[in-house]
């Protein structure tokens, strides 16, 4: 991670850093209970010597990094970025890959998608924990408990948006002296932000699209679609640059 970056560049670091710090408290119970169930399923392996070793040694691994989430270990998000190629590897010692190829195929791209989600959240997190970032965290976590709490306050707007298929979600946006304060959640469950960013204020645009939807561009990713109340509308006049 750089160090030369701006003021907001360290903020949005730090912000992003506790998106991944959610996903991990979020995980850690559940995997508690796969641990178990995987460690019960390795117990009964029959095979040679070497699968019945190897489901589980890979098992107990498997545990024993489930566990290290409830420690403040710095790297534990890189360990939970490889549970999924434990876990690969402890199913396919057991069923082999010929006669299951189509669940490898499922479970192998699955494993892609949680290491990619995993590792791209490690690198923010990681430099957040360094010496020298308490201010910024500290920061970050003082904003984003303004977004979530569930009265809005005068400064903070919120609009819904999604679908069927990728969800419903609520996105709240606070501008601040220096910066745009974003945060987007499950429609209705403010307790983990699922997305948190920290930018410019050229960072954020809205482009109206008709009366009650609009498009929102965070960071140069858009959001289609977005409803919003017509107070909402009208408060964006003094607060954003409104586009099309």
């Amino acid at each position: 991670m750089k160090k030369d970056l701006s003021e907001v560049d360290r903020l949005d670091v730090a912000a992003r850093s506790l998106v991944t710090e959610a996903y991990i408290s979020g995980m850690r119970v559940c995997l508690i209970f796969f641990s178990i169930s995987i460690i019960s399923s390795a117990m009964e392996v029959k095979g040679s010597f070497y699968t019945v070793l190897t489901s589980r040694v890979l098992a107990i691994l498997f545990a024993l990094i489930s566990a290290s989430f409830w420690f403040r270990w710095r790297y534990r998000v890189y360990a939970l970025a490889i549970l999924p190629i434990v876990w690969m590897a402890g199913f396919m010692s057991r069923n082999g890959f010929p006669r299951y190829w189509l669940v490898w195929l499922a479970g192998s791209s699955i494993t892609l998608f949680l290491m990619y989600r995993t590792w791209k959240g490690a690198g923010p997190r990681e430099t957040a924990q360094c010496e020298g970032w308490e201010k910024e965290h500290a920061q970050a976590e003082q904003w984003l408990g303004v977004l979530q709490n569930q009265y809005l306050s005068a400064d903070v707007l919120e609009f819904n948006g999604g679908s069927f298929w990728v969800g419903y979600h609520t996105y709240r946006l606070m501008k601040t002296e220096r910066c745009w304060v974003v945060a987007k959640f499950r429609k209705g469950y403010l307790r983990r932000p699922l997305e948190y960013r920290i930018l410019e204020w050229d960072g954020v645009f809205f482009s109206l699209l008709s009366e009650g939807k609009l498009n929102i561009d965070i960071g140069g990713r858009t959001k289609w679609n977005v409803s919003a109340s017509p107070e909402m509308l009208s408060a964006l006049q003094g607060a954003m640059r409104l586009v099309g």
